[in-house]
């Protein structure tokens, strides 16, 4: 019995340790300007197909429960070639950004991309390949099944 409970124990610290949390993507648009989105897929990308549309919200949504329900809408995605996507946030609104880049697997995305947000003739970079997210464009929130990455445009 002690046995069994040693191995028990052991799997059960092994499978914890060896879990990831997904991470969602999403982005605001909290200034008065429309803000723009270039999202450029870099070669060896698993993405093979692009949305034609991204969930939206007409509001900066606040993450607390039920905010999934306040992105009913959908933003049209403009494909400028085989591997150069641009989204127009207009202002005070939110998006879903998963939908493009994959969802975030322990803080790093799985398609590998180039991300920049363009906002009153400031560029900001978000994302430059797989493994080099500026975590600092970024707040993390939630925990194992209801994980977020997000950027606030300000």
């Amino acid at each position: 019995m002690r046995q069994f409970a040693a191995i028990a124990t052991l799997s059960l610290l092994f499978l914890v340790v060896s879990c990831s949390i997904v991470y969602h993507g999403f982005v605001r648009n909290f200034t008065s300007e429309t803000a723009i989105i270039d999202v450029r897929f870099l070669e060896g990308t698993k993405l093979t197909k692009v949305p034609e549309k991204v969930s939206f919200a007409n509001e900066v949504v606040k993450f607390k429960g039920g905010y999934k329900k306040l992105f009913k809408d959908s933003l049209t995605v403009s494909r400028l070639d085989s591997s150069h996507v641009r989204l127009m946030i207009p202002p005070h609104t939110s998006i879903d950004l998963s939908d493009i880049t994959g969802a975030f697997l322990n803080a790093h995305p799985l398609e590998d991309c180039l991300v920049t947000v363009t906002v009153k003739n400031r560029v900001d970079t978000l994302l430059n390949g797989r493994y080099n997210l500026n975590r600092k464009l970024f707040s993390f929130k939630g925990g194992i099944g209801t994980a977020l990455a997000y950027h606030d445009i300000k």
